[in-house]
């Protein structure tokens, strides 16, 4: 069973929504009475440690907010709306910038907003609270605080008709409500880590084809919804 400790170390390159999937999926399949009590204890056990983080948080407590920062779920939606928020303003501020207001926004709203549910899957519950808001409030504060960079300055002419442009934001609820658990891993190992499909083939126990074709069938599927719910 592992510990905190072990457990952060974990959640730094593995998402824990991809851990909970895997393990509901090993609790649902055994008949083992003695291997699904271990794992519903181990299921519990992330419980505690995601809320007992998102806690030290709320308290202020030196580092956590780092440590939560540091978990593969936070790093993905991090640099996805990072990316996204730059794209949606033309590259005019720079990442650092961006993704300082994007980590002060989530700390904000820790603290001051975000209600503990006690579940196991309370990482992903953070996420999902943040993300019909957050480009909206960065973007307001970058226009409040920052001047755009002289060398990423844009002429006006490339800014005009893309400021209600929420496709970005739509494609990652899409993700979620959508994709299979596999097609979700294919989808973000390519998407978000830009790895290579031999990486990502071993990753799913899959040949490189196989990869490319999963990543290619979620593309397909994201994009005939999209079209629907534009």
């Amino acid at each position: 069973m592992k510990n905190s400790t072990q457990m952060m170390e974990l959640f730094k390159s593995k998402p824990i929504f991809e851990e909970l999937a895997e393990l509901r999926l090993k609790i649902a399949t055994t008949d083992d009475l003695k291997i699904k009590g271990e794992l519903e204890l181990y299921e519990d056990r992330i419980r505690e440690f995601s809320v007992s983080l998102l806690k030290r948080v709320k308290a202020r407590e030196n580092g956590a907010f780092e440590e939560l920062m540091s978990l593969k779920d936070m790093k993905n939606f991090l640099h996805f709306y990072a990316y996204h928020i730059r794209d949606y303003h033309k590259f005019r501020y720079s990442k650092q910038n961006v993704l300082h207001e994007i980590r002060f926004q989530i700390f904000y709203h820790v603290v001051n907003n975000y209600r503990i549910y006690n579940e196991p899957h309370e990482i992903s519950l953070l996420i999902t609270s943040m993300r019909n808001w957050i480009r909206q409030k960065v973007s307001t504060a970058l226009k409040n605080t920052y001047n755009p960079k002289d060398d990423e300055k844009l002429d006006q002419v490339f800014l005009v008709g893309d400021a209600t442009d929420d496709t970005e934001v739509l494609v990652r609820d899409l993700i979620d409500r959508y994709l299979d658990r596999e097609e979700k891993t294919v989808f973000e190992l390519k998407f978000f880590e830009e790895r290579g499909f031999v990486e990502i083939g071993k990753f799913i126990g899959a040949s490189k084809d196989t990869a490319q074709r999963r990543y290619k069938k979620a593309l397909n599927k994201l994009s005939k919804i999209l079209s629907k719910e534009l």
